[in-house]
């Protein structure tokens, strides 16, 4: 049943994680000229997110630094998460703490998986507005779950209550049946966390 909502969706981007496998700050790596973390800045402010907050780790300067220049549809609020080693999940509450109370729901966009185009949050994000759906997941061409996925305002203490280096897979997994599922074009999405990942994401040209 549809149930339609007006009102902001925020948009997360976290890209607080370490890069141990890739040995040097992965999100700065050159990517069609640009640092790779743009690719998903690009998506999610291009998308019609409102606010759009990106969680950094230790390299928060380096990293605001680098994109100091870059120009965005909507402002970037930057915000830093002390605890950024202890997993994904710590870094999911600190961008829930900067999403004001008026908006409904929240997108999360990892800031290494440059593939996600700006029309496939603006999908996601329509789709949320259409139906108020709990969860919202961008799936690939075989219908399994992909990125962005969105959540409503109702599932953020789920949320705040993951623990360590997990993300809100467990609760998509559990509302599979009742979420909106958004297929996306294109070729299906990696994450760029090796340097092979790295090489591939140019033999591709994603």
């Amino acid at each position: 049943m549809e149930k339609q909502v007006s009102g902001d969706v925020a948009g997360i981007v976290l890209a607080a994680g370490a890069s141990r496998r890739m040995g040097c700050n992965k999100l700065l790596l050159p990517f069609r000229g640009r640092p790779l973390l743009c690719a998903a800045l690009d998506a999610v402010t291009g998308g019609g997110a409102r606010p759009v907050i990106c969680v950094l780790g230790r390299d928060s300067e380096a990293v605001r630094t680098a994109l100091a220049r870059e120009q965005w549809p909507s402002p970037v609020c930057w915000v830093v998460n002390p605890d950024a080693a202890s997993g994904r999940a710590s870094s999911i509450c600190v961008g829930l703490d900067s999403v004001p109370e008026a908006c409904l729901a929240a997108l999360f966009m990892p800031g290494d998986v440059p593939g996600v185009r700006a029309r496939d949050v603006e999908r996601v994000i329509a789709r949320f507005r259409l139906t108020g759906a709990p969860v919202v997941v961008a799936t690939e061409s075989d219908g399994n779950r992909s990125h962005p996925v969105l959540f409503a305002r109702s599932l953020f203490p789920r949320l705040r209550h993951l623990r360590g280096d997990t993300g809100g897979q467990g609760i998509v997994r559990e509302l599979w049946e009742c979420a909106e599922k958004v297929a996306r074009a294109g070729a299906p999405l990696f994450d760029v966390d090796t340097q092979d990942d790295y090489d591939r994401l140019h033999e591709v040209g994603s």
